[in-house]
């Protein structure tokens, strides 16, 4: 929009995707906060708001109905009020509306969902279909690391001690820092994939494209798992193997702190979910193996 026709609205909302990028958000973040109060600033001037000052909460409640009215997921929905809560509480710290419109507004809830992991032969079908050392490595460091996709393809050949498996991800989500480890089959695929690689300085990005040598992106990374499923069969996602990491650690007997410190989660409640599955785990096993039934079934009653 041509700087003449910007209204205080549209600067306000300049002013704070800008402070965003001062604060260090991620580009995705960048993205994610300027696609949804873009979103939310073009419906308040279609209602004849142009200032900061006319945003009112009724108006936040009007545009949360009229979001929930285009059939969006629950978690889109989610979204466009974080993003207004936040954009809101941003103007009121500024000094740019007198009280935070946004304070009482509610977050519509996020029917809570625990997705499937991989099972334990869907993972041998995919590692057995990689047809490269670079593949069946990343497949394994996204098992055993629980790592993101964004974190997997910043880390560089330095982040990785091939001798602990200590791997330090050095910009997780909200720029923190962490470290997260490596058994010995991944070390010992990723040091076979090493071995085949050109370029093996410390600065060097460690998963690449093999045809341009370039740092993989996020975009690669699901490519290759889409590949790798449509041989096999089996539905393989980026995130989908962050949740096998956190399903097999908690069924391992992992505390859910240390699970939740892993992938990076300062609210445990990320990680609880995954706890009903591991529940109904047990549940199947005391369905077959409990010992009432086990007992009196051998003294044949």
């Amino acid at each position: 929009m041509p700087t003449d026709q910007k209204t205080s609205l549209h600067r306000a909302a300049e002013a704070f995707l800008l402070d965003r990028e001062v604060m260090g958000c991620t580009k995705l973040t960048l993205t994610w906060y300027r696609d949804y109060v873009c979103r939310l600033v073009a419906w308040l001037i279609t209602h004849g708001v142009t200032t900061p000052a006319g945003i009112t909460l009724d108006l936040l409640r009007a545009y949360i109905v009229d979001v929930q009215g285009r059939g969006l997921a629950p978690k889109t929905v989610h979204h466009h009020a974080a993003a207004a809560k936040t954009f809101c509480r941003w103007l009121a710290a500024e000094g740019l509306v007198t009280t935070d419109p946004a304070e009482r507004l509610p977050r519509p809830k996020v029917p809570k969902k625990v997705l499937p992991a991989l099972a334990p032969g869907d993972v041998k079908k995919i590692l057995d279909a990689c047809e490269c050392e670079r593949d069946r490595a990343l497949l394994l460091f996204m098992l055993d690391t629980g790592a993101r996709c964004a974190e997997t393809v910043a880390v560089n050949i330095g982040d990785v001690d091939t001798r602990t498996g200590a791997v330090t991800i050095v910009r997780g989500k909200g720029q923190k820092g962490r470290v997260v480890y490596l058994g010995a089959n991944s070390r010992k695929a990723l040091l076979r994939y090493l071995m085949v690689r050109e370029h093996t300085g410390s600065d060097a990005a460690l998963w690449t494209s093999l045809t341009s040598g370039e740092r993989l992106t996020h975009w690669g990374v699901t490519l290759i798992l889409k590949r790798l499923g449509s041989a096999t069969g089996v539905h393989v996602h980026p995130h989908m193997l962050r949740r096998t990491f956190a399903l097999t650690c908690l069924r391992a007997g992992m505390d859910v702190a240390r699970v939740a410190a892993l992938l990076g989660h300062s609210d445990l409640s990320a990680v609880q979910g995954y706890l009903a599955l591991v529940d109904d785990d047990l549940a199947d096993a005391h369905r077959e193996h409990g010992p009432v039934d086990a007992l009196l079934a051998k003294k044949g009653r």
